[in-house]
């Protein structure tokens, strides 16, 4: 894996933590990921948007994301 991909990794989950929506975008896109980037942040952080966008370190893992796959994603797919 390259320097750049590992750098822009990591930057990504620093913004998801921070819940910087653009920058999470911005990270994202230098993953090759532009316009599904919310699915792709989901499939990352194994939770649901509305988790990510509250924050996935504020916010317990609720029933509804064990094993089932995201209204986000369902609707995106």
């Amino acid at each position: 894996m390259s320097d750049d991909v590992r750098l822009n990794y990591c930057r990504l989950w620093q913004s998801i933590l921070r819940r910087d929506e653009a920058d999470m975008k911005e990270h994202s896109r230098r993953l090759g990921i532009e316009k599904m980037y919310p699915l792709f942040i989901c499939i990352v952080t194994g939770r649901s948007w509305d988790a990510v966008t509250q924050g996935v370190d504020q916010t317990a893992v609720s029933k509804s994301e064990v094993g089932q796959p995201t209204s986000f994603s369902i609707l995106h797919v």
